[in-house]
């Protein structure tokens, strides 16, 4: 490893993005993500023992077979993505963090490896959460299965469990909360995330740029035609489908403290 780039990562903080499925976790990791500045890798699933997102460790060039060999132990799994996969890593990047959708056991990235992290908490109207999730399950078969086939009252137990777990983040560490409405309505002063995460980019973080990357998920960027703007925000307004409308509202009613604190 370069001792420049060595010396640097020393100082920055580790990243973490504390998100619920479908809250805007990829596209703000996205926008996060700028070499040779920062990588956000996509819910590696260390903390719970897994190793999910293979590809994104392909594209990097990346080994991660010794990560593999520890599937089932999370408090060794990070402790060995801060030994090895790290370093390597740090040959193109200067900042490294993740985003998580399940973040149960978050805690052991502090336990086991990291003692200077940055929390983002993530938030968005339950009744777009559930709207995306239907949208999205149209397109991934596994999805479909894994949510949209569910009941809303797993659904519902299942984000409120999640919620639990931000609220105790929101409590005890230095972290930003951030609506996704927000972002993508560009009403999150930037110079926040920049400041709380240390980051050093010499430009504005683009909303635009960020979605052309997606392009392993072409749907979605054509939904978009490339941009974020406030027909992303408040779906649920415009739903024509009464039958998912239905679902999205009862998906908010089943998560009434989530909804008081973010004011949804």
């Amino acid at each position: 490893m370069p001792f420049e780039l060595f010396k640097l990562n020393k100082t920055k903080p580790f990243i973490y993005i504390a998100a619920m499925p479908r809250s805007g976790s990829t596209l703000l990791s996205g926008m996060l993500t700028n070499k040779p500045h920062t990588i956000i890798l996509s819910e590696p699933g260390f903390q719970r023992g897994l190793c999910h997102n293979l590809e994104q460790y392909k594209e990097l060039n990346v080994d991660i077979e010794p990560l593999k060999r520890l599937r089932g132990k999370p408090k060794k799994m990070v402790a060995t993505f801060k030994k090895s996969i790290i370093p390597q890593l740090l040959q193109s990047y200067r900042q490294l963090g993740i985003k998580e959708c399940f973040i149960d056991n978050w805690q052991i990235y502090e336990k086991a490896a990291f003692k200077k992290i940055k929390y983002i908490v993530l938030a968005r109207d339950p009744r777009d959460v559930m709207l995306s999730t239907l949208e999205y399950s149209d397109h991934v078969e596994w999805h479909k299965r894994m949510w949209a086939d569910k009941p809303n009252e797993y659904i519902a137990e299942r984000h409120n469990r999640i919620w639990n777990e931000q609220k105790k983040i929101l409590l005890t560490k230095d972290c930003l909360k951030i609506k996704y409405e927000d972002l993508c309505l560009g009403k999150v002063p930037f110079t926040k995330i920049k400041q709380l995460c240390d980051l050093d980019f010499d430009y504005p973080i683009n909303i635009s740029k960020s979605i052309e990357t997606f392009q392993w998920r072409m749907w979605e960027v054509n939904r978009h035609c490339g941009k974020i703007t406030k027909n992303s925000v408040n779906r649920w307004k415009n739903e024509k489908n009464q039958q998912r409308l239905k679902r999205a509202h009862a998906l908010a009613e089943l998560m009434p403290d989530y909804c008081d604190y973010w004011c949804y």
